[in-house]
C-alpha cells in the first residue's frame, strides 16, 4: 500500500499506460513531487506522448482538502494537507494539475469507466491507510461545503475506543482501517505470531498476510477479520439508509486481497438490516479498477472536469 501509481490513460479513461514507484514514507512533500515528475516523464518519453496531447494531471490524495489561502490550524494539519501540491507539481511538469480526495477520485473513476447514467447515485467505499467515502449524487461528486464530505471513517464504531488523530474515541478508522488492523495484530501476541510479523514490519505487509490467513480459513485471523467486517459494514448499511442507495463500490489497494470476503459481510448486512431491502435490492460490487482505482480515476477527475458539462455541487 506505500508505492505511488502513475497511469497513463486515454479521452475515454482506459490504462493507456503505467508505472509504479516508491511510495511517500518519510519524505517531504517537494522531495516526492520531483520524483512523481521525473517518473510522468519517463513515462510520456517511453510511449513518444507529446506533452501538448495532454489534457491534465490529476492526483488522487488521501487527507482532507482545504481552500487556497484559508489559514490552517498547524495543530492539526500535516505536511501534506498544507502543502500546495497543485501549484508545485504544475510547476515541476508544466501540466494543469487537479488534486482530489482519493476516495473521489476512485468513485468518479467508478461512473466514468462504466457509463452511469447522470441521475446515478452511489458510494465508493476506498480502503487504503484508512477508510473514505466517495459519493455520486445524480451523477457528480459531492464534496459538501469544504470538499471534504464522504469522511465515513471518523464515523463512531466503538464507544470510547482507541484515541483518533482527530480527537474523538472510537472511530471507524482506528477499528477497521488496514492500519488499526494492523496494529491490532502487533499488539497481539498470538496474532503477531500467527501472521510473522514484528513491530517493524510495514504495516501493508502485516496487512497482506493477515488477508492471506482469513483466505486459508486461520480462526483467529478469521476471527479478526469478523468482527473489522462487521463495524465496516454497520457504517456502510447507515449510509445506505441516510442516502437511500441501491449501489455500493469497493475500491482501493485494502480489498486487494479480501475484496470478495468484505463484499459477500457488507452484502449480508445490507441484505438483513437495510430499511429498503424489501422495497429494491441493493448491489454491493467490486469496483472495476481494482487496487489503482484511486490513480485511474484521478485520470477521470481530469476528463471530467475538462470534458464534460456538469452540474458542479463542488465547494468552491
Amino acid at each position: 500500500m506505500t508505492r505511488c501509481v502513475i497511469v497513463l490513460c486515454g479521452l475515454d479513461g482506459a490504462e493507456v499506460d503505467r508505472c509504479e514507484i516508491e511510495g511517500i514514507g518519510q519524505d517531504e512533500p517537494p522531495l516526492v513531487l520531483d520524483r512523481v515528475a521525473r517518473a510522468l516523464q519517463r513515462l510520456l518519453n517511453g510511449r513518444g506522448t507529446r506533452p501538448e496531447s495532454i489534457v491534465g494531471v490529476g492526483v488522487a490524495a488521501g487527507g482532507r482538502g482545504f481552500s487556497p489561502g484559508r489559514k490552517l490550524d498547524a495543530a492539526s494539519v500535516d505536511s501534506w494537507e498544507s502543502f500546495p501540491i497543485e501549484e508545485e507539481l504544475a510547476a515541476r511538469t508544466g501540466f494543469a494539475v487537479i488534486r482530489e480526495n482519493d476516495a473521489n477520485c476512485a468513485a468518479l473513476g467508478e461512473y466514468w469507466t462504466t457509463g452511469g447514467s447522470p441521475t446515478r447515485d452511489f458510494i465508493t467505499l476506498y480502503l487504503a491507510y484508512g477508510i473514505g467515502c466517495g459519493l455520486i449524487i445524480a451523477g457528480a461528486i459531492y464534496r459538501g461545503v469544504s470538499g471534504n464530505a464522504g469522511e465515513i471513517g471518523h464515523t463512531l464504531a466503538v464507544a470510547n475506543g482507541p484515541l483518533c488523530w482527530c480527537g474523538r474515541r472510537g472511530c471507524l478508522d482506528t477499528i477497521a482501517s488496514p492500519r488499526a488492523v494492523a496494529e491490532q495484530i502487533v499488539a497481539n501476541p498470538t496474532l503477531r505470531a500467527i501472521c510473522d510479523v514484528t513491530r517493524e514490519t510495514e504495516f501493508g505487509e502485516i496487512y497482506r498476510r493477515f488477508g492471506q490467513l482469513v483466505k486459508d480459513g486461520n480462526e483467529p485471523a478469521r476471527r479478526l477479520f469478523r468482527a473489522t467486517a462487521d463495524h465496516l459494514s454497520g457504517a456502510v448499511n447507515d449510509l445506505v439508509n441516510i442516502l437511500d442507495l441501491d449501489l455500493v463500490s469497493l475500491a482501493g489497494p485494502g480489498f486487494a486481497d479480501l475484496g470478495e470476503e468484505y463484499r459477500s459481510a457488507i452484502d449480508e448486512q445490507l441484505a438483513t438490516f437495510a430499511l429498503t431491502r424489501g422495497v429494491r435490492p441493493i448491489t454491493v460490487r467490486l469496483g472495476t479498477g481494482g487496487a489503482d482505482a484511486a490513480a485511474r480515476g484521478a485520470a477521470s477527475v481530469v476528463l471530467h472536469r475538462e470534458l464534460t458539462p456538469h452540474r458542479s455541487v463542488a465547494a468552491p
